[in-house]
């Protein structure tokens, strides 16, 4: 699942190919993917239009219209996006696209068809979005504070299904988790309310440094491309059995709350 790092780098690279262009067809091929209005709404308020803008929240894309709208897009965990000419013959798996004048398209598909698509007005996107209302604060922009006060009212909440929890934090995935915890030297399953001030500050610190160095990565991995790195450069996600960059300790695999783990016995103890 795409997960902060790679969305920043679909932002930027968005940006640079969809912006001011005018949307001459859209069209919707999962209508149950759309939240807030219709297929014929979302016609409605795209085409004719551009987008003005492109930012990001937690996992979320907001699109920004000309004429006041928003489409906040969650690609879950197969959505894609692609950008190229446009065609006249589409597949089953495309859910959405939009054909822009100069001969271009932008697609988002996904054969699950899990992803969603929430059309709002700006003036109520802070209240009343489905998708981002109930959302934590940004991972690479929580405060200390904040952060030490959700591990403390956790009660026996685990320290990795905590990090992915987005009403608690937004933006960071079963990847990520596994990178920010290693660099930290935590073990997934401790218990979040019992880490002490100085563990804290350190995975806190290191979820902006993890999160800074997976932009970079995958920015230098996929340049201008709308494609989920195959994350090739992280330490220890899907590394079992190769050797720990730090200790040279095997890396294992574990469940935690059912989600596959990643970590080093060695530098992660258990206490």
């Amino acid at each position: 699942m795409p997960e902060l790092p790679d969305l920043e780098v679909f932002r930027q690279n968005l940006l640079k190919i969809a912006i001011d262009k005018v949307i001459d067809k859209t069209e919707c091929n999962a209508y149950k993917a759309l939240i807030g209005g219709s297929g014929e709404d979302l016609k409605e308020i795209t085409e004719g239009y551009k987008f003005t803008d492109i930012s990001r929240r937690g996992k979320h894309l907001l699109f920004f219209l000309n004429n006041k709208n928003v489409l906040i897009l969650h690609l879950m965990l197969r959505g894609r996006l692609n950008y190229g000419e446009t065609s006249s013959a589409h597949l089953l798996s495309d859910c959405f696209w939009f054909q822009f004048k100069d001969g271009n398209e932008l697609k988002v598909t996904d054969r699950t068809r899990w992803v969603k698509l929430e059309m709002i007005h700006k003036a109520e996107l802070e209240e009343n979005s489905k998708l981002l209302s109930k959302l934590g604060p940004e991972a690479d922009s929580i405060s200390l504070g904040n952060f030490e006060n959700i591990l403390k009212s956790s009660r026996l909440g685990r320290i990795k299904p905590l990090l992915m929890d987005q009403k608690k934090i937004a933006g960071i995935g079963n990847a990520y988790a596994d990178e920010i915890l290693w660099e930290s030297k935590i073990f997934p399953n401790r218990t979040a309310s019992l880490l002490d001030k100085e563990e804290i500050a350190t995975i806190h610190k290191n979820i902006i440094k993890v999160l800074e160095w997976g932009i970079k990565n995958n920015k230098e991995e996929l340049k201008d491309r709308l494609q989920e790195s195959q994350r090739k450069w992280m330490n220890v996600y899907r590394k079992e059995e190769k050797p720990c960059p730090r200790c040279g300790n095997l890396i294992k695999h574990t469940k935690v709350n059912q989600r596959d783990t990643f970590y080093c016995n060695i530098c992660q103890k258990d206490h």
